[in-house]
């Protein structure tokens, strides 16, 4: 079975994503700005950019952009796996 976190992407990082990175990402996602990240999760705005940045290394991108393009490949390899396989965000999107 091929585990994905609550984002998306395959479980096979270095280091996983922290709950809190994958709330910023959902925002990302969302298409909010740092600003609104920032106020949504009630962080600072530099505190949003420092998770940017390790998630950014984490995921080996360098922008918002790529991110959601690696999600999304991500999300396109699992509609080729079995439907237990296939993880619930995607299911429910």
């Amino acid at each position: 079975m091929t585990p994905f976190n609550s984002f998306g992407f395959v479980n096979d990082l270095i280091e996983p994503l922290s709950p809190r990175e994958v709330d910023v990402l959902k925002y990302i996602e969302i298409g909010y700005k740092n600003r609104g990240i920032a106020h949504q999760l009630d962080l600072t705005v530099g505190t949003v950019k420092w998770y940017l940045t390790n998630i950014y290394q984490k995921l080996e991108v360098n922008s918002r952009t790529a991110v959601l393009v690696k999600q999304s490949e991500e999300k396109s390899k699992s509609e080729h796996l079995p439907p237990y396989e296939i993880p619930l965000t995607i299911l429910t999107s």
